[in-house]
């Protein structure tokens, strides 16, 4: 392993110099031979100096032996097959193949340490690339294993060996954003570390948990004197570490967009520690009567691990207007030569509701027993009832009594003030 400048060979495994008295001092010259194989065993050998001829004198000393080491300085190269490894939380790890260019010449052990990001900066570890703005760090122990694995290459002729390792990951029941650690290949031992060219690689985490949003309640009802309806927004099942955002966006039924609610979309945030969210609808409070009116709310979201259920909501608005119906007079006159009378219905304020009034009583012949339908844009009816002439001189006055209900009741729908009235019919013969 090693060649001289001069000197007689004695052996296979040593050269003795030869130096004469007049030499001052000398200088043996010795040169290691290279070769290409790293992590070769510890190599050396002794020089020492005899006197071979001659006498020492008083307090004179030969050299005592020297060792003279030879230093292994060849590099293998160790690194990963891929720059950035990807897993799945539930596939419960990654596999890496790490990698061994060069001849080695004894056993030779590498490390494969998982990393976070903040470890490999204390150690002076860089990724091969910066990873992206949106890669959340992974938490050691938590995300991931940080127990080292251990490979070991034996001396072969194979300038290039490969060998697999499985990296196991955390499968948590939390919703988060991808995350990411590092991986090194190092020289198991001090000794070994100057022959090694370290390597680092990068492992993504893909989340596999899905969280449920939905509605609580999905069926909710507002006055619409109450101006905003209030929807609540809950996370059902599951947990964050990340921000979830969801969309409510309102859709007509009966009630329309603007007439009767503020229409539109509503972003709202689950920043990981919110469990429920709400958001207010405005409601049109307007002075017309309406049946009850109702909208729906849906919720979206462009997250894959968001399930939503229930995803819709049906908002029911219930109006305060009131409109009444009354007859025109409490007391009606009319003379037996007119031959009929009529007796009139008027609707006090607005609604879009058709709202049907009976009117009933007794008549001279059979009865009165009509229905006046009026529609939203009716605001007075009459009916029409037949009077008898009997052509009878000083007749006292007769009295007929009508009386109108509502049809079908309906919210907000009353009758006025007039609902009953008194028909005298006067004798003119």
């Amino acid at each position: 392993g090693y060649s001289v400048q001069s000197g007689e060979s004695r052996s296979n495994d040593s050269i003795v110099f030869r130096l004469t008295s007049q030499n001052d001092k000398f200088a043996v010259v010795m040169t290691a031979e290279s070769d290409d194989i790293a992590i070769e065993p510890p190599m050396g050998f002794h020089l020492m100096a005899t006197l071979e001829f001659g006498k020492l004198l008083e307090n004179e000393y030969i050299i005592p032996p020297l060792i003279v080491n030879i230093l292994d300085t060849n590099i293998v190269n160790v690194s990963f097959s891929e720059v950035e490894y990807s897993a799945s939380e539930g596939s419960g790890g990654v596999t890496v193949t790490v990698r061994k260019e060069g001849r080695i010449g004894s056993n030779l052990t590498l490390k494969i340490t998982p990393l976070s990001f903040m470890e490999l900066e204390a150690q002076n570890f860089s990724l091969p690339s910066d990873p992206p703005d949106s890669l959340v760090p992974a938490t050691t122990g938590l995300d991931f294993s940080s127990v080292p694995v251990l490979v070991t290459f034996t001396p072969d002729h194979n300038y290039t060996e490969e060998v697999s390792v499985f990296i196991p990951v955390t499968d948590d029941s939390i919703t988060e954003a991808v995350e990411g650690f590092g991986i090194a290949a190092t020289a198991n031992n001090s000794e070994q570390e100057r022959n090694v060219a370290s390597s680092i690689a990068l492992v993504t985490i893909a989340d596999n948990d899905n969280v449920t949003v939905g509605f609580q309640p999905d069926t909710v009802t507002a006055g619409e004197s109450d101006g905003f309806v209030e929807l609540t927004v809950v996370l059902v099942d599951g947990s964050l570490e990340r921000d979830l955002v969801v969309t409510v966006s309102t859709l007509p039924d009966t009630g329309q967009e603007d007439s009767d609610y503020a229409g539109g979309s509503y972003d709202l945030t689950f920043d990981g520690s919110a469990t429920e969210l709400r958001v207010n609808i405005s409601l049109t409070n307007d002075d017309v009567n309406e049946a009850v009116e109702s909208f729906f709310a849906r919720l979206s979201t462009s997250e894959d691990a968001a399930m939503l259920s229930p995803a819709m909501a049906v908002i029911e608005v219930t109006d305060d207007d009131v409109v009444r119906f009354s007859l025109d007079q409490s007391q009606y006159q009319f003379s037996e030569s007119n031959g009929t009378g009529t007796v009139c219905v008027s609707r006090e304020g607005a609604t879009d509701q058709t709202v049907t009034i009976r009117i009933s009583g007794d008549l001279e012949t059979g009865e009165l027993n009509n229905t006046l339908t009026f529609q939203p844009t009716d605001n007075r009816m009459c009916v029409m009832f037949p009077i008898e002439d009997d052509n009878t001189a000083l007749e006292p006055s007769r009295f007929l009594n009508f009386t109108i209900s509502i049809e079908t009741p309906l919210p907000g729908v009353e009758l006025g003030a007039n609902s009953s009235t008194t028909v005298e019919i006067v004798d003119d013969d």
